[in-house]
């Protein structure tokens, strides 16, 4: 029986969609380790089983595209460092003295529009702005509790999650992969 003939390019396009489904499950960990290590994540919302979660798209022979995706819209600020603005007139960026709870949420009594009318007051700050107190106590032992810093816009730190972790995955990962899946589709090819 003589050995039939391997279509050395389908078994490459085999290999490369097997290498590039692999390095983005790969990124996919890693990218969920990160969101997990970087910020508070209150529930299961990045995992990929969840509807907001990083998912993997997978690569096939006829499409040799592999993709990370997510429909966490809030990352995207993360990822390139904006600025928040607010709605309204100003953004309410909390103090260390705002209660929160043991899954580190800020209840909806201690929001600023929950404050109103309770012995609240909106002064100047010693560094400019705005900031919002509460009075707290009563008669002479009273004091003005410091709460939230009234500002125009709030700088959000860049912590990229989501696209340098998954190229610094591929630029590992990739090469040895690919040689790897190369050989495994040639020796196996039928």
């Amino acid at each position: 029986m003589a050995n039939k003939p391997i279509n050395v390019a389908k078994q490459v396009t085999y290999a490369l969609a097997q290498t590039l489904t692999g390095v983005v499950k790969q990124a996919q960990g890693d990218v969920v380790s990160g969101i997990e290590s970087t910020f508070t994540v209150r529930n299961n919302w990045d995992r990929p089983s969840n509807a907001m979660g990083i998912k993997a798209l997978p690569a096939t022979k006829t499409d040799l595209s592999a993709a990370l995706v997510t429909r966490a819209d809030w990352l995207i600020p993360h990822e390139s460092g904006e600025d928040k603005t607010p709605a309204g007139n100003s953004l309410a960026v909390p103090s260390k003295n705002v209660r929160r709870t043991k899954r580190d949420i800020i209840g909806r009594s201690q929001r600023p529009k929950a404050l109103r009318g309770k012995r609240d007051v909106v002064l100047p700050l010693k560094g400019g702005g705005t900031g919002l107190f509460q009075r707290k106590g009563r008669g002479r032992n009273s004091k003005l509790v410091f709460l939230y810093t009234l500002a125009e816009r709030a700088r959000i730190r860049r912590q990229p999650t989501v696209i340098e972790p998954t190229l610094k995955v591929f630029e590992r990962k990739f090469d040895k992969l690919f040689f790897d899946n190369l050989r495994k589709a040639l020796r196996t090819a039928k």
